[in-house]
Order: structure tokens, then sequence, then C-alpha cells
């Protein structure tokens, strides 16, 4: 109990115990189990599953089709067991975890409130940014799973954001190095916040949002406005390109968007979260400027541009360091 479970643990543990019917028999692929187990069972799952199925955890099925990937199917899934293991972890673990770290969850929910209300959904990026250079140390399964423990959330769906299959190299499309994996990967839940307390924390205002920062796209640029100083973000190059079209609709439309509203070029293979980044957001202006999110009733993630933000004094210090790398309008 004192080792740290892995996050792969984690997620098997919190989905079984509290979200059982997303997997119970259903047919899994490999590509599925993935996340669930150790990255050593990732081509073969089969010894894994058989492992937790003596143990008393569930029973395991095999699904072989002529010319098909075999498939997995788990059944009597004992969700008191898993519930009760995880739950004595998450007692040892929290003590490890600082009360910064875990008010990160409350923070990054109270910034989707106006949108989501008390059920958001909040990924890796909202509580630790857009940097990689984690490699998953920082906890998430753990700030998760600890508030459905405690009854502050009702969890309703876990799960990663889909990997970007390929990369580019020059004119060639080559396979995702495996290693590369975790930087294109992050994961996300989504919950009902139904503790009294955290919904009034959530819904009240933060009295330290001191200042406010807009964006104005004219033309072919975009504009960053702080106080009376304008900073051009980005020049698009075509009106036809995917990043002028994607950042053209978000720009005049107030509601998520997916990636089918987003008038990209027919077949286009960019995924919907790599467009901030193409449109110019990177770190702290996609961090207060962009919303991704996963929408539950159709099933697909969308995006969301806010051109106005209220910032506190320490967003406000990070965006003035940002525009320092990019020209002022002189105008």
């Amino acid at each position: 109990m004192n080792q740290d479970w892995p996050q792969s643990k984690l997620y098997l543990y919190g989905q079984l115990a509290f979200l059982p019917a997303d997997l119970d028999h259903k047919a899994l692929r490999k590509e599925k189990l993935r996340h669930y187990l150790p990255p050593e069972s990732a081509d073969e799952p089969e010894a894994a599953l058989r492992d937790y199925e003596q143990k008393g955890y569930f029973q395991v099925g095999l699904m072989s089709n002529a010319g098909e990937p075999i498939r997995y199917m788990l059944s009597d899934i004992n969700s008191t067991m898993f519930r009760d293991e995880l739950v004595a972890y998450l007692e040892v673990a929290k003590l490890k975890l600082p009360a910064a770290t875990r008010e990160l969850l409350w923070d990054a929910a109270a910034k989707q409130h106006r949108q989501h209300g008390y059920s958001p959904t909040v990924n890796w990026r909202d509580i630790y940014g857009d940097s990689t250079r984690y490699d998953y140390t920082p906890p998430f399964w753990e700030l998760i799973f600890l508030a459905v423990a405690d009854g502050s959330v009702r969890l309703s769906h876990i799960d990663y954001e889909k990997t970007v299959p390929y990369l580019v190299s020059g004119n060639s499309v080559i396979d995702m190095p495996k290693a590369m994996l975790r930087f294109y990967e992050r994961p996300y839940a989504q919950f009902e916040i139904i503790d009294k307390v955290l919904r009034q924390r959530i819904a009240k205002p933060s009295s330290s949002a001191n200042y406010t920062a807009t964006l104005r796209l004219d033309g072919k640029k975009l504009w960053l406005h702080i106080g009376k100083k304008r900073y051009l973000i980005r020049r698009y190059q075509g009106r036809k390109s995917n990043s002028f079209r994607a950042i053209s609709e978000l720009y005049n439309r107030q509601t998520a968007l997916t990636k089918s509203d987003l008038n990209l070029k027919p077949n286009s293979k960019t995924e919907l979260k790599d467009l901030p980044n193409n449109m110019g957001f990177k770190g702290v202006m996609r961090e207060l400027f962009i919303e991704l999110a996963d929408d539950k009733k159709l099933h697909r993630p969308t995006v969301l541009l806010r051109k106005t933000v209220a910032m506190d004094d320490e967003q406000y210090e990070r965006l003035l360091q940002y525009v320092k790398t990019i020209p002022m309008d002189s105008e």
C-alpha cells in the first residue's frame, strides 16, 4: 500500500469502481485496454487480464472472428473489491498531495462554470497547462477519484484524448513512435459537482480577477488588447487556410463548436485539439482563451473561443511575459 500506483492502475480501478458499466460486457480491443494496463501488457493484454480474473476481480472472455483482431469481454465485475482497494489507497495517497495541488481541480472547474455550470470536463491540460515536461509526474486520477470518494462529485465519464496517430516529416507521413504517445494523450474526466460548499465556490466570481484582455480579429490579423496596448498574435497567410477558417468561425460564434462546424478544408486530417496551436494559441494564451471539451450529447470534442477574459495577478503577469515575445503594434 505504500508503493505509488501507476496511472494505468488508478484508471482501471477508478473505472471499474465507479463506472463499471462502461466496460461491462463490451467487446474491447487491445487498443481500448492500453491505458488500463502496464506498458509491457499493451500488445498482449490477456496475461494481465487473466491475473485479475484469478484473483476474483472479473471474468474474461475472448471473442475472435476470422480476419479480425481478438476482442476481450469483461463480466462479473466486482466493483466493491475495486472500490475498497482504491479508497484505501487514496487515503494514503492524499497525505502526500499538497493542498494546493488538490485545489487545482476546483480552479479548473471554476473556469468552466460560465459555459458548463456544475458539470465540467476537466483534462490534464486544464490543471497543469500545455507543458509536456511533466511526463505524468503530477497526479491526475488521484485528484479525480479523491473527489468522487469523498462525495464532492458524481462521475459521469473518464477517458483519454485521442492520439495523433501520425507525424509529418516533410511531405511524408510516419507512424507515431510509442515513446511519444504520452505527449499526445492526456486524461480527462466529466463529472457533476454535488457538494454545496464547492458549488458556491465554483459559482462565485474570483475577487482577484483585476485585469481583462480582449481578442480582436481584423481581416487576417488577430490582435490581443491589454489596457491601451495591443499585440499582434497571428497574421494568417490566407483565408482558405484551416487556421484562418477555424479562427473565423470561432470568433463569430458564441458557442462551442465541433470540428464539422469549423468549415475546414475537405478531408482535413487536422485534429481538433491541435487547432489552437495552429491558430496561434500557445501557453497562457491557450489556457485563457481556448476551452476544449467533450460534448456529452454529441459524443464529440468541442472547442470554444473566449474573446474577453478576466485575469488574476498571476495570469496577468504570465500574459505580459508572453507578449514580450511578440511584436507590439505601434499605432
